[in-house]
């Protein structure tokens, strides 16, 4: 059973529809973003909220880019060593 808030957090918007509690209902990372989807406790209206970057898609796009820096870094090294 979700949780139902009577006074909303900063975490939990109002219903823009009839200014009603909302409750979280459920969080997608999948696009590489962090959506939440907030269920209005009143009417029923259903309220999306985009709260940025997911943190894996963070922290791939960290591990690609050091991947790619040691790539270069190997590639330089190797044509050092060739003396080209």
């Amino acid at each position: 059973m979700d949780e139902i808030r009577p006074n909303p957090s900063p975490g939990n918007p109002v219903c823009p529809k009839c200014g009603g509690t909302t409750r979280f209902e459920e969080k997608n990372t999948f696009t590489g973003r962090e959506m939440r989807e907030y269920l209005c406790t009143s009417c029923g209206y259903c309220v999306i909220e985009d709260r940025g970057t997911a943190l894996w898609q963070i922290l791939h796009d960290d591990r690609m880019a050091e991947a790619e820096a040691q790539r270069r870094k190997t590639k330089k090294a190797w044509w050092k060593f060739w003396g080209k």
